[in-house]
């Protein structure tokens, strides 16, 4: 990632969290920024309406169902955001956070596919946006009172509304984890 930009990341998310009326320790509503931002959320169900076959719906709600989460539609200026309904909640609240994050990044939308119908897209870019949605979900300020208070993954991930998995990686690579360790063993000197 770009030098400073997790720093940009946090700044951005606290700025994104304001316009929302949301405090650092407030759990984030997906929908709520994607109507801030004025861009559609369907369901991927709800491409049958806009000429997608039933059999490539029914092929990415079922046996493809975990290759597919969350993926933005760019016409000129208008965006839509279409997610997989069969995911968990918490699933599509990263998701769209994702997505979410590309429009916030003002990342170029580009071909989907390539050559001989492999999936492309921008590393950097990427790794941007599943940072930032992580950040936006889980703010540093909010992880590290988690990790001083002690309090179980399981709860903070419920508080936020994230999956455990999201909020040890937020605890983990925001630093209050180590941040924590390190201020316990100092108060044991």
């Amino acid at each position: 990632m770009l030098h400073g930009f997790k720093t940009r990341a946090e700044s951005l998310a606290k700025e994104v969290r304001g316009e929302l009326q949301l405090s650092q320790f407030d759990p984030l509503p997906p929908l709520d920024l994607a109507v801030l931002y004025g861009i559609p959320v369907i369901g991927l169900a709800e491409l049958l309406a806009w000429g997608a076959s039933q059999e490539s719906i029914d092929h990415f709600l079922g046996p493809a169902s975990d290759e597919l989460s969350a993926f933005t539609i760019t016409h000129g200026t208008r965006k839509l955001i279409v997610q997989n309904q069969n995911h968990s909640s918490t699933r599509r609240s990263n998701s769209i956070c994702h997505e979410m994050s590309h429009v916030l990044l003002e990342h170029e939308a580009g071909p989907v596919f390539g050559t001989g119908g492999c999936r492309r897209w921008n590393d950097e870019d990427e790794e941007q946006a599943e940072w930032l949605a992580g950040v936006l979900l889980v703010p540093a300020e909010a992880a590290l009172q988690f990790a001083r208070r002690g309090i179980s993954v399981a709860i903070a991930a419920r508080q936020m509304g994230v999956s455990p998995a999201l909020m040890t990686w937020r605890l983990n690579k925001s630093g209050a984890s180590t941040r924590v360790l390190r201020e316990r063993r100092l108060r044991k000197r």
